[in-house]
């Protein structure tokens, strides 16, 4: 029964499956050669085993797949960071572009794209640019900004800047009248020198004594009908 089986297998040349074969021994079309070739009739004679082997495919992949066509590295590589990112992204952009973008809407790093200048942001800016504008706008226009210790005492103290604003404020106690003036005035009356109060006219002088603050037109009761003011 074995000769007969080993008989059969070597007929049906199925013997070669794991032994030596010649070239053709294969039948075209058939099973294992259609595993071999591509063709519409599977051809055996075309398989050459240095090339199409499972071992030389695997070789080749090693090394020459990196450059195939159509599925090179280098062009996967390339669909990747093709070109350089500019504008909004759009649906044909790739992935490195959106990435540059990105990159470029947040700082705008040398290599990626223009470092901004300290400007007005524009359209097309990153939040590097936009803070730079802030910085420019807010750090450099004349204002200083005071440190905690010997600087922020000078500003406590106001360097007499606020103070001058708020007695020098127009219509600050009533229509022209500062509370510098009113402070003036109110020291005339209260401190400065008199003279005229038993006449029809009351004169008060600024403490300083050099001009007539208030200048009163008044009757025998002291009352005033008219008064005249020297705010300086």
């Amino acid at each position: 029964v074995e000769s007969e089986a080993n008989d059969a297998l070597v007929a049906q040349k199925l013997d070669h499956l794991v032994a030596v074969a010649d070239g053709d021994d294969v039948v075209n079309n058939s099973i294992i050669a259609r595993l071999a070739d591509s063709g519409a009739t599977a051809d055996w004679s075309t398989y050459v085993q240095t090339t199409d082997s499972l071992r030389a495919i695997r070789d080749r992949g090693d090394a020459e797949w990196i450059t195939a066509t159509g599925f090179a590295l280098a062009s996967v590589l390339g669909a990747l960071g093709d070109a350089a990112a500019a504008g909004d992204p759009t649906s044909s952009d790739t992935v490195m572009k959106y990435i540059k973008q990105l990159i470029n809407v947040l700082v705008g790093t040398a290599g990626v794209g223009t470092y901004p200048a300290e400007a007005a942001p524009a359209n097309a800016v990153n939040l590097a640019e936009v803070l730079r504008a802030i910085h420019a706008d807010v750090a450099t226009d004349g204002v200083v900004v005071a440190s905690i210790n010997t600087d922020a005492i000078d500003k406590v103290a106001l360097e007499g800047t606020i103070w001058d604003e708020l007695l020098d404020y127009t219509a600050g106690v009533d229509t022209n009248l500062t509370l510098r003036q009113h402070f003036r005035l109110a020291a005339a009356a209260l401190y400065g020198k008199a003279s005229g109060l038993a006449t029809t006219t009351a004169l008060y002088r600024n403490i300083p004594d050099d001009v007539n603050a208030i200048t009163a037109t008044v009757d025998a009761d002291g009352n005033r009908s008219a008064v005249t003011l020297d705010k300086t």
